[in-house]
């Protein structure tokens, strides 16, 4: 009996033995992996080592948007290691796990549990930027989505302070002053002209004018407004929400007042045309000029003055013209390609963004390269102001993702 007894003890000692050597055990057939340890953009992933014979190598996957499939990121990690350092993604949060490949087909394949980290250094906006407006004096950006959202960044908070949806198709927006009150002119393609307090974003007013508004320029309370449609140019009082009148220049993108003038304006006409028009200052119109332009890749949605109200910058070349429309200079581009521009008086510069992660300045006088900043994202607008540089940016190539389905995140980097 008592031999009977030390054969069984014996078995259930070789058997724990045996279970505890293998590759196969229970303690380690789950993968556990750690709270994500950030420092400064880079983030750790530590897990636990998955004990099977069959495991081929992890598949770290990373997803920007929960919602979204396509937002995945795999990262293929070795079997013999349990860690990987990832850069954080532009995006407000991420989400991390772990999946085993096996070289054994199994119906159950393992996966660790999720780790999200929420992202508070950075202020996102969920919108796809169609432009920005920069108001200086109150130190705020309005930036805007074609699809109607316009949100408002303070620089000193460096936070969103305000956001809004229209439900609409908007256009190219305007600021200015009127009885005492900042107002956002918000041209829409249901042929309304809508206005709102820039302080609150509340809607204080609205213009019918009946066709598809594409843009808006403000001066002195006349609103000049052009159409997405063979439509002319049209003046509207603001005081009295009436039409003044509508000028014979048709087919116009997008509209800018000329500096120092309060009733001389640059059109953008896609990439076949330009113009100048000039109005009296009532609104009235007097006539315009137009050129077939030297550069083929125009678009109505770039188009700066330059600061001295002479000359303007255009197009993803960065062609220039003096405002009676003879051709200057296009900037030495290369195979870069632009989004935006702004101008640095004091040291004469011009900041052009780029489709890549860039911002590049040139001299105004030569049009030499001065400077390269480097961005975390791409530039959708850029800004000059008081030594810094501003960055409307986003967390893909400004011009593929507006046909994608992934979701473009708006943020603002300050840069010195």
């Amino acid at each position: 009996m008592f031999k009977a007894i030390l054969y069984v003890l014996a078995v259930a000692v070789c058997l724990a033995s045996c279970k505890k050597t293998s590759n196969n055990s229970a303690l380690g057939s789950q993968i556990v992996l750690q709270v994500p340890k950030v420092s400064g953009n880079l983030v750790t992933l530590d897990w636990s080592k998955l004990n099977n014979d069959s495991l081929q190598y992890y598949m770290l996957i990373r997803v920007t948007d929960t919602t979204n499939q396509l937002s995945a990121t795999y990262f293929a990690v070795d079997k013999n290691t349990t860690q990987y350092v990832d850069t954080l993604p532009m995006a407000p949060y991420v989400q991390y796990y772990v999946v085993a490949y096996l070289s054994s087909a199994t119906a159950d394949v393992p996966t660790s549990n999720k780790e999200t980290y929420v992202r508070t250094d950075i202020a996102f906006m969920t919108l796809s930027p169609m432009d920005a407006i920069f108001d200086r004096p109150n130190q705020q950006l309005f930036i805007y989505s074609s699809t109607g959202q316009i949100a408002v960044y303070n620089l000193q908070s460096k936070k969103c302070t305000n956001q809004i949806a229209t439900n609409a198709t908007i256009g190219y927006c305007d600021i200015g002053p009127y009885n005492g009150v900042e107002e956002l002119y918000v041209p829409r393609s249901d042929g309304w002209l809508f206005i709102y307090n820039a302080s609150t974003l509340a809607q204080i007013d609205q213009i019918n004018v009946g066709v598809p508004l594409i843009g808006v320029a403000n001066s002195n309370g006349i609103l000049y407004m052009c159409s997405s449609t063979n439509i002319n140019v049209i003046s509207y009082s603001r005081a009295t929400k009436a039409q003044i009148v509508e000028a014979p220049v048709n087919t116009i993108g997008r509209i800018k007042l000329i500096p120092n003038t309060n009733s001389q304006l640059v059109g953008i006409c896609g990439s076949t045309e330009i113009y100048r028009l000039l109005f009296n200052s009532g609104g009235g119109y007097v006539s315009f000029k137009w050129l077939s332009p030297v550069s083929s890749a125009i678009s109505p949605s770039i188009v700066e003055m330059f600061p001295n109200g002479t000359e303007f910058i255009t197009s993803s070349f960065g062609s220039i013209y003096d405002t009676s429309l003879t051709y200057v200079a296009t900037l030495p581009h290369g195979n870069v390609s632009y989004t935006s521009f702004d101008f640095d008086t004091t040291d004469q510069l011009i900041y052009a963004g780029c489709t890549t992660k860039t911002i590049l300045s040139y001299s105004m006088n030569t049009y030499i390269l001065a400077n390269t900043i480097n961005t975390q994202g791409y530039p959708a607008k850029v800004f000059y102001n008081n030594g810094a540089v501003l960055s409307v940016s986003t967390n893909y190539e400004p011009q593929p993702y507006a046909g994608s389905s992934a979701t473009v995140y708006a943020f603002v980097e300050q840069l010195q």
